[in-house]
């Protein structure tokens, strides 16, 4: 992968979720929400903002791992085992954000509440330890 094409793969890994979750909101917002202010999982109820809100975390997986498996392997770590334990919770972090958009929170509450605690919790964890993993 190139320079260009990993810096285009970070950006992606980052603003797709962004954009789709402000995306999802605003169409929720305006399709007559249950209440104001609402959480994120509610907007994964019917419509539009479904398939919004499913397509877009998922693809953004997927993009969260191809970039954790291009940073594994682009990055010189002073810690390399760490480095490989933070790449495989970062792989187990982008997964989850596939699942929990696969999950709605009204039919799959335990798996959605699981998978939402492993995407953002695993994505906090992998920060973490690639700081540490990484070094000065």
């Amino acid at each position: 992968m190139t320079h260009d094409q990993g810096v285009l793969l970070s950006h992606t890994s980052w603003g797709l979720p962004a954009l789709t979750i402000v995306a999802a909101m605003l169409i929720h917002f305006f399709d007559s929400p249950r209440a104001v202010p609402f959480f994120i999982s509610e907007v994964d109820e019917r419509g539009v903002q479904d398939a919004v809100f499913t397509v877009g975390l998922s693809v953004a997986g997927v993009a969260q791992m191809l970039y954790a498996w291009h940073l594994y392997h682009t990055v010189d770590a002073q810690r390399p085992r760490l480095w490989f334990i933070a790449t495989l919770v970062g792989l187990l972090a982008a997964l989850n954000s596939i699942l929990v958009s696969q999950f709605d929170t009204y039919d799959y509450v335990e798996e959605h509440v699981l998978t939402a605690m492993l995407a953002f919790g695993g994505g906090v964890f992998w920060s973490l330890l690639s700081t540490v993993a990484l070094g000065s």
